[in-house]
């Protein structure tokens, strides 16, 4: 690539710089379902470059006859004016040229012209030229003057040909100079962002540094493949990543890191709201908060949940306007959608019109009630919802007046087995460490450590959680929700008869006529699950170490293995948690959710 300045007032003709120090990297690729008749060959990566003296070059334009040499090289741009600087950059920038460049012909006019072959028939390849022109003002040389650059395929529109059109395509078209940002390959698995140091000419390497875990990391590239110009971020990053030039998915994440090193958590891409999880409690969301964005055009303000919640109560709440809304949170386990979603209520309850906020507060204490029988610790997530919500809330006039739960597949599978640094479902911890003395021993209850079905991930604790707190914000959920105490006591019998069936082990018995069964070698766990459930004990003995099948009127019971009576014990336990589950989401609903509502102007979110 070359630049030229034309001087306005003689016509003759002065380099505004050196051109051999100025190159292009154009790599040009033809799709993969070429027909037969397209143009065959992919192109390597190329460099155009010219060798020419100033005079040959002013006769060059003057005679529009001189070509520009094609050389298979590496690129490397350095030490050039700004105004060339620039110009390459907005070239770069706005490339669009579909074809398959050839050669190029400087004409005296300042044209940049290109014979592109497009074989459409089998007796030979036809050529269709393509021109385009380029200026810029060169205020260095302190006069307006026309620079006829040769961009090679940079920024240059597609002329018309004859024929069908060839199908190959411009991939990538990179100009590197010193010092400029970009993203490289360091054959590490994914691109690095960093900043061009130096380019070694005689051996064509290319040096890069890269700030890797704070740290400052020096790469040798002796390949520009991978190689290409990135979007300066600034020390904050963008609020609205539609706002990229540089659209890719290491442009999004590098402006999210940008962003999450500055503890700015939030940030939009049009109406959509990223959130990363800082896994700490920032204090942006107080009722100062809430008075800020209530009413705010979504994008007026920084990036934050309650933007969110605010324009979706708008659309609710508009007199003449108002339509149902959703929001949509979705993410990896522990990306924080159950924190987010608490979030948006909690904006949506302080900003309701509602005089009487018995309703809100009943909806608000839904979440930390489920949360504790529905999350669980896992590997990646401290607080991991294991089923799936969706809530609706419903509002008129803008006043909240009921909402509905509804559950999706609660993991069963965690009732009875936990891998290694994992929990059960948190409210088994919270009971046994929330319980009085008293209580614990209403329902034969022990320490964590001492239930099968809670010591298998290897700790029973969290680190920052406190399981004796949360039973106490339980018991308040239940209060507020409106549980009676029966209703409360049912709920821990239920619960710590699961535990006393996790303990529960078989020995192997012989039967008569040589058969083998299993009989029951904790008697006194099975005593405490029958008292709790308030069941026959021998009932349960029979279905935990028998089958009953039915064949013609006859009942007969055939032993169980000893895995075979392990199934049957988890699998009650599972049944008998998983009903325990759907009933407490059909109780927050009788209380919640306004029967009839269907049945009046109302919206829901």
């Amino acid at each position: 690539m070359m630049a030229r300045a034309a001087a306005a007032s003689t016509g003759s003709m002065d380099l505004a710089f050196d051109p051999s120090q100025l190159s292009i990297c154009v790599t040009i690729q033809s799709v993969d379902d070429l027909d037969a008749t397209d143009v065959a060959p992919p192109v390597p990566v190329r460099r155009i470059r010219s060798s020419l003296s100033a005079g040959e070059e002013s006769a060059s334009l003057a005679s529009n006859e001189r070509g520009v040499d094609v050389d298979v090289n590496m690129n490397y741009c350095k030490d050039v004016s700004d105004a060339v600087r620039d110009a390459v950059r907005e070239a770069v920038r706005d490339a669009r040229l579909e074809g398959y460049p050839e050669g190029a012909t400087v004409t005296a006019q300042g044209h940049i012209r290109y014979l592109t072959p497009t074989k459409f028939t089998s007796r030979g390849t036809k050529y269709a030229s393509i021109t385009s022109s380029a200026s810029l003002r060169d205020d260095t040389i302190g006069r307006s003057a026309t620079l006829p650059t040769v961009m090679t395929t940079c920024g240059l529109p597609a002329g018309r040909r004859s024929g069908p059109p060839s199908r190959p395509r411009l991939i990538a078209c990179v100009s590197v100079l010193q010092g400029d940002l970009v993203w490289f390959d360091p054959g590490v698995g994914h691109v690095l962002p960093g900043e061009v140091m130096e380019y070694h000419r005689p051996a064509q390497v290319l040096t890069v540094q890269a700030v890797i875990a704070g740290k400052p990391q020096v790469f040798t590239l002796t390949s520009l493949a991978g190689v290409r110009r990135r979007q300066d971020l600034g020390q904050h990053g963008v609020e609205d990543m539609i706002q990229l030039s540089d659209l890719n998915e290491a442009s999004l994440l590098w402006n999210l890191k940008i962003r999450y090193d500055r503890e700015l958590i939030y940030t939009y891409t049009g109406s959509i709201l990223v959130a990363v999880n800082p896994y700490k409690m920032f204090d942006i969301y107080g009722l100062d908060m809430v008075k800020k964005y209530e009413g705010q055009i979504l994008g007026t303000l920084p990036p934050h949940l309650f933007a969110i919640g605010s324009s979706a109560y708008a659309h609710l709440s508009k007199e003449g306007e108002r339509q149902n809304q959703v929001v949509v949170i979705s993410g990896e386990s522990g990306s924080g959608k159950t924190e987010s979603t608490k979030l948006v209520m909690q904006y949506l309850a302080a900003v309701n019109k509602s005089p009487s906020n018995l309703i809100t507060e009943q909806i608000l204490e839904a979440s930390p009630l489920l949360e504790s029988f529905g999350n669980a610790k896992t590997v990646r997530n401290d607080n991991s919802s294991r089923f799936g919500k969706y809530l609706e809330v419903h509002f008129k006039e803008g006043v909240i007046i009921g909402a509905k739960v509804t559950e999706y597949l609660l993991e069963k599978s965690r009732i009875v087995t936990q891998a290694q640094d994992e929990r059960n479902y948190h409210v088994f911890y919270e009971m046994l460490t929330g319980l009085t003395a008293e209580q614990k021993q209403k329902y034969g209850l022990l320490t964590p450590e001492k239930y099968f079905y809670l010591n298998q991930g290897g700790n029973c604790e969290i680190d920052g959680k406190y399981d004796s707190e949360d039973f106490q914000s339980l018991l308040s959920a239940m209060q507020v929700l409106g549980f009676t105490m029966d209703e409360q006591d049912n709920i821990f019998r239920i619960l710590a008869s699961v535990l006393h069936l996790g303990n529960v082990y078989f020995h192997r018995k012989q039967l008569k006529h040589g058969t083998e069964g299993v009989e029951i070698g904790s008697d006194a766990e099975i005593r405490w699950t029958g008292h709790l459930l308030q069941l026959n004990v021998d009932g349960i003995k029979r279905a935990l170490t028998t089958k009953t099948t039915e064949a013609r009127n006859e009942r007969l019971l055939t032993p169980l293995s000893i895995d075979q009576a392990l199934d049957a014990r988890d699998a009650f336990a599972k049944a008998l948690y998983s009903a325990l589950f759907s009933w407490l989401v059909q109780r927050i609903n009788s209380i919640v959710f306004k029967v009839g509502f269907s049945r009046e102007p109302c919206n829901s979110l």
